[in-house]
């Protein structure tokens, strides 16, 4: 009793802090970012901050979740780095050759360097509070209560769902408290437009399968937080050099989201072709799941 308690303590505070902490803190991030967006990403290092109060002082808890000792752990992150990259890449290039975006830079040249860098560093937070929330904390924890399969596709599920959860885009002020109630009420209605997230969704939870793939295949975290730091370091990039040429027909291009159309799809799954051919002779980690489940 006292367990389930603590747990929904924390989860609790998962909501109600950001939602006090929102306020305070976007007159000082107004100029750049939405309310809806601080609130969100609080939303998000409360819950990782969650996860890690959940494990608490077993440091071994965290190899369970996914930062197993791999001696090359360096080297797999540095090859995920390089897969995300090259896959969101190809798929805009592809675009570009048929002719719905254009290339050039478009910033002034001087920027370049300095976006590049934040657009890596940014990758490389995301990708490794994204990685452990979801492959890692997430994934195992439900793997301890369901066939790993499902943990699979729930997780991957929820991974892409929760994309959608911005609340509405208003011209805040001086935003309260209840205000955040609000917004976090908000964060659904998407979901009641599911045509509209549709390609979004998949293209998502495509993304997401493959980086639980390569979290089975290798044991760890390292290479999906490599893939998932590369995609978003480009993502960031690509703003600087690419442009569409005009509205884009979202079932097939993906629209803005350039990886949720039907191209997009096709790319994802010819990558997750590509990484079964590479890592195919390594088991599954199912061993992993079965040692969490016992330590748990």
């Amino acid at each position: 009793m006292k367990k389930f308690l603590k747990v929904f303590l924390i989860l609790a505070a998962v909501i109600v802090v950001p939602a006090i902490l929102a306020p305070a803190i976007y007159p000082l991030m107004s100029e750049k970012y939405p309310f809806e967006r601080v609130l969100s990403r609080l939303v998000m290092i409360c819950g990782v901050l969650a996860a890690v109060l959940l494990v608490g002082r077993d440091l071994g808890a965290f190899r369970r979740y996914g930062f197993t000792p791999l001696r090359d752990w360096w080297r797999w992150l540095l090859i995920g780095l390089g897969l995300g990259f090259a896959v969101i890449l190809a798929i805009e290039a592809f675009e570009a050759i048929l002719g719905v975006y254009e290339f050039g830079l478009r910033v002034k040249a001087s920027r370049v360097p300095e976006k590049i860098g934040k657009a890596l560093l940014t990758g490389l937070a995301v990708g490794t509070i994204e990685e452990f929330f979801f492959r890692g904390f997430i994934f195992v924890a439900l793997a301890r209560v369901m066939n790993w399969r499902f943990s699979f596709i729930l997780t991957n599920l929820i991974y892409a769902l929760l994309h959608f959860f911005h609340g509405s885009k208003e011209a805040w002020v001086l935003p309260t408290a209840l205000d955040s109630f609000k917004v976090l009420l908000g964060w659904v209605t998407p979901l009641g437009d599911w045509q509209t997230i549709l390609p979004q969704t998949l293209g998502l939870f495509l993304f997401g399968c493959i980086l639980s793939y390569t979290f089975l295949k290798t044991g760890g975290l390292y290479l999906p937080i490599g893939i998932h730091a590369g995609a978003v370091a480009f993502l960031k990039i690509d703003v600087m050099f690419f442009g569409a040429k005009h509205n884009l027909a979202v079932w097939l291009y993906g629209g803005k989201d350039f990886y949720a159309g039907i191209i997009g799809w096709g790319f994802l799954l010819a990558f997750w072709f590509l990484l079964w051919l590479w890592l195919r002779k390594r088991p599954l980690a199912k061993e992993f799941f079965e040692k969490t489940r016992v330590a748990g």
